[in-house]
This record gives C-alpha cells, structure tokens and sequence, in this order.
C-alpha cells in the first residue's frame, strides 16, 4: 500500500496530524485496497487484480472538477471575458481585468502560505490605491510576443483536465507564478506595491 505509480509532490501529499486513520487501521476498524477499480457491481466494487470489495455504500471521490474563478462570467466594458485568454499578474490578479483579484496557494507547501502573502500584499495595494485616490486598479500585459505556460505545474488529474481553462502565467516576473516561499516573501514583502504593470486611475 501507499506506492503510487509517481513522485512526492507530483500529486499532493496527504498528512494525518493525529493519526487516526492509522490507529483505526491497526484497530481493524478500517482496511485499505490498493489497485485499479474495472467496474462497479451490486455489491461492492470489482478490482482489476480479481479481487472483490463488498461495500453497503461507495463514495466516489476522484473526479473533482475544478471551476476557476469560481465560475464567474467576466464582462469588460459589456464584451465577454476568458480567463484562459489572460495572464496572471504577480499570481493574483489578471491583466486587463480591473479590480478583481483571487488567491492560489501553493501545490508544494502549504496552500495558506502563499495565500497569506497575497492577502498581505493586496491589502498594501488597496491601501495605497486610497492614499494616492485611486479607485480602479488594470495589470496591463506588456507589448510583443511573451511566452507563456499553464498556470499550475501539477501533476493532479483534476488540474490537468482545468489547464484549458486557466489564465497562462508567463516565464518572468510579474507574469510568472512562483512557487517558492522565500521568493514571494521578497516579491510580496518587500518589493515595490506598485508595479510598472499596474495602471492606476
């Protein structure tokens, strides 16, 4: 058990703080199969290895599917918005998209961290808008060609199947996601509230 066909971080890595999914385990409580489902049956679950596991009930829980943004329909002066068509600003806000901005955490740590850092630096960002009297804040993306990725690099078959309806990040900064602590610590800390890419108004 617990030998998955990849990598730690390729996929997230599950913790038990308390344990008691062990202790429940040693306590014959619990049970675990390991394998491939081939089919489901009347009573239970039919396994690719031969084996049968009886069950009174089956929670299904694979399958996620991710709504980005939270399935909200943009709209910019009255047109339609794609997010997979922008990019990501600093990882919380996109360009061209005026006052909106969301939180991803990170996939190799924990996810408050960086959610923490953005929380942090766009309260600077508001603060800052109110003092110069701004109330309209645009991430605008830079002119010519710039190359660009999946927002997320994670291996999870329910990011996978949403990469085509993310935002892209792009292979510098502010357009790049990072997805190191001590990184963002200085970009979100200690660097500058308004950025060259931020229009103001």
């Amino acid at each position: 058990h617990f030998k998955p066909p990849y990598n730690p971080w390729d996929q997230r890595l599950c913790a038990v703080p308390d344990a008691d999914f062990f202790k429940d385990i040693s306590a014959g409580r619990a049970s675990i199969v390991t394998g491939h489902i081939e089919r489901f049956t009347p009573a239970g679950i039919q396994m690719k290895s031969g084996e049968h596991v009886d069950a009174d009930a089956i929670i299904i829980a694979t399958g996620l599917k991710l709504k980005m943004m939270g399935g909200i329909d943009f709209t910019v002066d009255g047109k339609p918005v794609d997010v997979s068509d922008h990019l990501v600003f600093k990882g919380l806000m996109l360009d061209g998209i005026p006052n909106y901005s969301f939180a991803i955490g990170y996939t190799n740590s924990s996810w408050t961290l960086k959610v923490g850092l953005v929380c942090g630096y766009l309260c600077k960002l508001l603060k800052e808008m109110d003092r110069q009297g701004k109330t309209v804040c645009i991430p605008r993306r830079p002119e010519g060609e710039i190359v660009t990725r999946p927002l997320m690099d994670f291996g999870a078959g329910y990011v996978k199947r949403a990469v085509a309806s993310m935002p892209k990040q792009g292979d510098d900064y502010p357009w790049e996601m990072s997805s190191d602590y001590t990184t963002d610590i200085a970009l979100f800390k200690r660097g500058k509230v308004i950025d060259p890419a931020l229009e103001l108004f």
